[in-house]
């Protein structure tokens, strides 16, 4: 909540960073991140929206995801962090895509294509899905002044 500041205080994934704001907007971001969320929430329901994707990497995109998807490696959710916006118009925000006992991390990448958005490329590892991550032993304190609280 954000009570007298101009920006909310967002949480963090311990693997992807600070994590985005999903409420959306009106703003180019903001829209991009809806076309992201829509899509990977196909993915997790085992599905790959061929319509979502970008034309010029349509092919290969849902091809390497059907191929992790047909091999058994179906996500059972995601995070996306804070979206950037590069100098060609394309915006980028880290993803982490997760298993059940594991985890795979990587990127999205959005990009506008008429008045739609769609996903020019998602590149990471769906079979990363199925290697069994080991519980990190660090305390995750996810505060810009954590240094703080360490004692």
């Amino acid at each position: 909540m954000a009570i007298g500041r101009s920006a909310a205080i967002l949480p963090e994934d311990f693997k992807i960073g600070p994590l985005g704001d999903d409420r959306g907007g009106s703003s180019d971001q903001g829209k991009a991140m809806e076309t992201a969320d829509k899509f990977l929430s196909r993915l997790v329901a085992g599905s790959v929206e061929r319509s979502m994707l970008a034309s010029e990497n349509q092919d290969a995109v849902a091809e390497a995801l059907s191929f992790g998807l047909e091999n058994g490696d179906t996500p059972t959710g995601f995070r996306v962090g804070k979206p950037r916006s590069r100098e060609d118009g394309e915006v980028t925000a880290a993803v982490r895509l997760f298993g059940h006992d594991s985890s795979s991390e990587g990127e999205i990448y959005v990009a506008k294509s008429g008045s739609q958005w769609l996903v020019s490329d998602l590149q990471l590892n769906l079979a990363q899905l199925s290697v069994k991550t080991e519980k990190p032993k660090e305390k995750f304190l996810p505060l810009d002044y954590r240094w703080l609280l360490e004692e």
